[in-house]
């Protein structure tokens, strides 16, 4: 059984388109960590793109890879109307060719790039949903939290019904240490999927950042009933008991969650702080022993 080597935070589901149109060159590869712009605020940049046809281009040309990222933006619901002219072929052809190019680069975790493509498809269609999720699903997997929250945020005003949006939203915030507006989120996906572990799960990290324990073991548990296979809740259980310094209860959960993992993925999670801090030789052996 083939088991992610990360904890399972979060969950984002990009479409990738599935053919390549002939003759479309991947330009060369630029710096994934490049610089940030000065002064630019994620709600300035969601206005970037108010109008129909922006003429302001991106800041750095992928072609050319000069090295400082400048994170676009698209405004998906103008402020006021607009009146669209209708797209050509041409331009259709456009713009699926650099939604094409930004999901091959997405598809390889190259999201710094693939937001260049998507941005270029947002100015040829700046209402186009499909554009706007894109770039999001880069600022959240990139680790820019910020604009990623400002997007979700807009995403779910214009389709609030679209699940991803909000659990995506949920995702941004956890990883901004925004907990409890993450729990709200959370809360309102759980009432119409009481049971989705995913939700249960992170609901139980979330609770156990803000030091709710009892009720992060409840949504950690309800986690693992849901979903057995996933060793993921026991870890964070085991964790919080070492915590609280409860050898027996800890080594309990470890042991539950090693029959779900190679003896090289539970020695990698067994190198937390956390489990540790107990300087006893041979502690975990037994552990390691039921592993798979």
């Amino acid at each position: 059984m083939n088991l992610v080597k990360c904890a399972w935070v979060v969950a984002v589901s990009a479409t990738l388109l599935q053919g390549q149109e002939s003759g479309l060159k991947i330009p060369d590869e630029v710096p994934e960590k490049p610089e940030q712009p000065a002064g630019k605020q994620a709600e300035k940049l969601w206005d970037d793109l108010r109008i129909s046809r922006p003429s302001t281009p991106p800041a750095v040309d992928p072609d050319k890879g000069e090295g400082k990222f400048f994170f676009p933006s698209i405004g998906i619901k103008p402020q006021v109307p607009v009146l669209q002219t209708p797209f050509n072929q041409s331009e259709t052809k456009r713009f699926n060719d650099q939604m094409t190019l930004g999901n091959l680069h997405l598809s390889s975790n190259r999201y710094y790039k693939a937001s260049h493509y998507f941005w270029e498809a947002a100015r040829l269609q700046p209402e186009n949903e499909d554009a706007a999720s894109s770039l999001a699903v880069c600022f959240l997997m990139a680790g820019d939290s910020e604009r990623a929250i400002v997007f979700y945020r807009e995403l779910i005003k214009r389709s609030p019904l679209v699940d991803d949006y909000r659990f995506n939203l949920a995702s941004a915030l956890y990883k901004a240490g925004a907990y409890p507006e993450a729990i709200q989120e959370l809360e309102i996906l759980i009432e119409d999927h009481p049971k989705e572990a995913k939700l249960l799960y992170n609901l139980g990290i979330n609770h156990l950042a803000t030091d709710n324990r009892e009720a992060a073991i409840t949504y950690l548990r309800k986690s693992y009933e849901n979903l057995p296979q996933n060793p993921f809740p026991l870890l964070a259980i085991a964790r919080l008991h070492s915590q609280q310094g409860q050898k027996l209860e800890m080594l309990a959960e470890l042991e539950k969650a090693a029959l779900l993992l190679s003896a090289e993925e539970l020695r990698f999670y067994l190198d937390h702080p956390a489990f540790k801090a107990w300087d006893e030789p041979g502690l975990y052996d037994r552990v390691i022993s039921k592993s798979l």
